[in-house]
């Protein structure tokens, strides 16, 4: 019972993120499937790896909070006559420039930089993407749904809500080449590994990277369907490994697997 209802817990916020019109519903969404990643992961209590575990991941979606509650006070602070709480253009931040410590910034450019880190955190960019990997200490069920379609897009969603950012040259430039390095680290680092949870959690690091690419070339149909198609094969790869996993008796190492001529296929699959 209380596995399932963090399961409930997580979709409801996760429901609450993606049908967002507004910042604030937005934010509350955002926070609460960190919340709610962070009891999945540490579900069973009594494991010290799984309790670290937990804690990187709520570090790094805690960072990614203070990331968007930053860009969030640029809004209410410099536009406190023409800001709403509902998504509007920000071109307006263009050209209101303040000073920091002597330096000359540039509101727009703070407030991208705020959401670039914002989104790299949740969608575990190169950089930000050492929490994803060690979330495999969480049951393969919550594996699954926090890998497929859920919480590692929420960075690519709000990229994709607030699509101004790729009108702007340095953004796309700049998401171009780090998301196309994170696309090309995951995938190498992937073909190396040993476990087989862990396989999937860096083809995802990979996957992410390449969803990045598709909000900057403003193709939201292709990253629409890529986001449904990845969702459907991940969640279906974990549940596989699970079935796999459980039936070497809880080995997750592929080197200790074999003989599986032996298994009826589709008790596996």
């Amino acid at each position: 019972p209380r596995f399932m209802s963090y399961l409930s817990l997580f979709t409801f916020f996760m429901l609450m993120l993606v049908t967002a019109d507004n910042y604030v519903q937005m934010f509350l969404g955002w926070e609460g499937v960190g919340l709610a990643s962070y009891l999945l992961i540490n579900f069973w209590t009594t494991r010290i790896g799984t309790a670290k575990s937990a804690f990187k991941a709520f570090f790094f979606n805690k960072l990614s909070d203070v990331s968007l509650i930053l860009t969030f006070l640029i809004l209410i602070i410099f536009l406190p006559n023409t800001f709403t709480f509902n998504f509007t253009n920000i071109y307006v931040l263009d050209g209101l420039r303040f000073y920091f410590f002597g330096i000359n910034l540039n509101l727009i450019n703070l407030f991208i930089a705020g959401l670039l880190i914002c989104s790299f955190c949740k969608s575990a960019q190169f950089g930000f993407h050492v929490w994803l990997p060690d979330s495999m200490e969480a049951p393969v069920p919550a594996s699954a749904l926090i890998h497929s379609a859920t919480l590692v897009s929420a960075g690519i969603f709000l990229l994709g809500r607030i699509d101004f950012l790729t009108s702007i040259e340095w953004v796309s430039t700049f998401i171009l080449l780090w998301c196309s390095f994170t696309a090309l680290y995951g995938g190498l680092i992937a073909a190396y590994q040993t476990d087989l949870k862990k396989i999937l959690a860096y083809s995802t690091i990979s996957h992410c990277g390449f969803l990045f690419l598709l909000v900057i070339y403003n193709n939201f149909f292709a990253l629409v369907l890529y986001l449904h198609l990845h969702g459907w094969f991940k969640s279906y790869s974990f549940m596989a490994a699970g079935n796999i996993i459980s039936k070497y008796l809880g080995y997750q190492d592929y080197r200790r697997m074999g003989g599986s001529i032996g298994f009826n296929t589709l008790d596996i699959l």
